[in-house]
């Protein structure tokens, strides 16, 4: 029972067959290793010092090496078998050894101040101009990689983002670097996401004077303004209306923006009538006041007297009578 593995040894670039030496060993028995050497492609028999019968699986690492190139280490699994099982560990590539050229990465965007939900593009442009992959570094963490496409003397990668939680970003674009070319790293560019908070005004009208525990309608209207400073009705909003910090009521904007609510005052006085918009997460607080007065019932206005129909007829009758009385008196 012998594992056999198969396979090819490669360079990068030609894709030509190598020969090469290779070192086997064993992962949790270290000191139980292979070696030989050969031609690509290749066909080695492990020895059984290695592949010792069990039930187990077996993990070796296999390192090729060959003249002028980086090794190349790979792992492998091996299982008991009853009988002679081959593996193939597929072809192996190895890079020539070279001297390494510097490389430059530089990193911009199109925007450094947007909105929650807005779309902003970061651009990094490496030289010399190779197509490799760029990761995109994002608050110290890697965040994936673009393929870099050779445009004139330099290779752009770009990503397109958006974000939905505010907060200040910063981005650096790496180059990770290859057999022919040092790794780089770009500058830091910094995006801040915002929420946009719309400004808002609110309305208010009621009567000046009002009777106590008589009850009056209190209106207005709640707006918001764009961006392009126009404004517009703001709908499904709760306006809370108070006097003096008393809470007499909560309304719901319509569709229009406007909102009513039918209240009373329960004691006399002079007031501030108010209605309050708390604002969230998109729209800004806003208030406003009037002055408003509640009486106690004024009393009835008072009844007329109703005039005399003869306001001289006393002074006649009393004339008389007098005139009456002497009159007898003589002729007795």
């Amino acid at each position: 029972m012998v594992a056999i593995l198969t396979g090819r040894v490669i360079d990068y670039e030609t894709k030509r067959d190598l020969p090469f030496t290779y070192v086997l060993k064993h992962e949790k028995y270290p000191w139980e290793t292979q070696t030989g050497s050969g031609v690509s492609p290749f066909e080695i028999r492990v020895s059984k010092e290695i592949f010792k019968p069990s039930i187990y699986t077996y993990i070796c690492y296999m390192t090729f090496s060959s003249p002028n190139y980086y090794d190349k280490t790979i792992r492998i699994a091996f299982t008991q078998t009853e009988e002679d099982r081959y593996y193939d560990v597929g072809t192996i590539e190895l890079y020539p050894i070279v001297e390494k050229q510097p490389t430059t990465l530089r990193l911009t965007t199109n925007k450094t101040r947007v909105k929650v939900g807005e779309s902003f593009v970061l651009t990094a442009e490496i030289s010399p101009p190779i197509s490799e992959r760029i990761y995109l570094i994002i608050n110290g963490e890697r965040d994936g990689f673009q393929i870099s496409h050779p445009i004139n003397d330099v290779a752009r990668a770009s990503w397109t983002l958006s974000f939905s939680t505010p907060g200040t970003y910063v981005f650096q674009a790496e180059f990770r670097g290859t057999y022919k070319y040092q790794p780089s790293k770009s500058n830091t560019v910094t995006v801040e996401v915002y929420v946009m908070v719309y400004p808002t005004r609110i309305s208010i009208s009621a009567p000046d004077t009002v009777i106590v525990e008589q009850s009056f309608t209190v209106r207005g209207k709640l707006e918001y303004q764009d961006e392009a400073g126009v404004w517009h009705p703001l709908a499904g909003r709760t306006v809370s209306i108070y006097y003096d910090g008393n809470k007499l009521a909560d309304a719901i904007t319509d569709g229009d923006g406007s909102y009513s609510a039918t209240v009373h005052i329960p004691s006399a006085g002079t007031y501030m009538l108010k209605a309050v918009y708390a604002g969230n997460e998109v729209t800004s607080a806003s208030s406003t006041q009037k002055s408003i007065t509640s009486t106690m019932i004024a009393p009835p206005p008072p009844i007329p007297l109703v005039p005399a129909l003869f306001p001289i007829a006393t002074p006649l009758i009393l004339g008389l009578t007098i005139l009456a009385t002497s009159e007898l008196m003589l002729k007795s």
